[in-house]
């Protein structure tokens, strides 16, 4: 019996130390746009995910992208896309990006595109 627990909590250790370094990271800023997208940046690794939510096939059209600048001059674009997108755009340390969210929906109107949101960049 006593054999059993030490087992137990010799596998119990293990367990521990082998997940207590695993999880999904928080994103630093997340944009949205009404609830049509959302764009988040993750300062560890420099990645932008684009989430596109409701994707319509009768709106083929319908896509989302997310648009960004840094505090030193850099811009870009992360996506179109109808589901998930990431990218890397590889910004310099200790400074700040601004990121925000568009979605396309329709021929007739102009994308909605949410407010920009900031983020260190560290």
């Amino acid at each position: 019996m006593q054999r059993l627990r030490r087992l137990t909590v010799v596998a119990a250790a293990t367990a521990a130390c082998t997940f207590a370094g695993v999880g999904t990271a928080a994103a630093d800023t997340t944009a949205t746009n009404g609830g049509m997208a959302t764009a988040s940046f993750l300062s560890y690794g420099d990645i932008i995910t684009v989430t596109h939510y409701n994707h319509d096939p009768e709106f083929p059209i319908s896509e989302s992208w997310a648009e960004w600048y840094t505090s030193y001059g850099r811009t870009g674009t992360c996506g179109k896309t109808k589901s998930v997108v990431q990218c890397r755009p590889n910004v310099a340390e200790n400074r700040t990006i601004n990121i925000r969210v568009c979605t396309h929906y329709s021929f007739l109107n102009p994308p909605n595109c949410g407010a920009y949101r900031e983020s260190p960049t560290t």
